[in-house]
């Protein structure tokens, strides 16, 4: 195992990047799983996410439709973009920012369910 202290800014924040992303898929994962051998959802579900989460979340929702028989529809675009459609009234049922400020934005004017972000 390297020294943290040792290893170059730019390894740290790769791997910082990486274990964000390991979090969100588990989170994803976590809202698209069943439970008790019931389905999450009745029928498809529609992720906006973060475009930089695409490799993660493609491999997330492919491991659930095997698993559930159901589809995932992602939608990919930088946060700001689906937090606006989001505000505009698009049907998202997940929403995955990269940015932390855009999901209090649309969380504050009552588009996230309590409790869920």
């Amino acid at each position: 195992m390297s020294d943290l202290a040792t290893e170059p800014p730019s390894l740290l924040r790769r791997r910082a990047r990486l274990r964000r992303v390991w979090h969100c898929s588990l989170v994803v994962a976590a809202l698209l799983t069943p439970v008790s051998g019931t389905p999450a959802m009745a029928g498809d579900v529609l992720v906006f996410a973060a475009a930089s989460l695409r490799g993660a979340l493609d491999a997330v929702a492919e491991d659930w439709a095997r698993s559930t028989g159901q589809h995932a529809t992602l939608s990919f675009a930088g946060s700001s973009v689906l937090a606006r459609q989001i505000q505009q009234g698009a049907p998202a049922d997940v929403f995955v920012s990269a940015n932390p400020d855009w999901m209090a934005v649309i969380e504050a004017e009552g588009l996230v369910l309590p409790g869920t972000q």
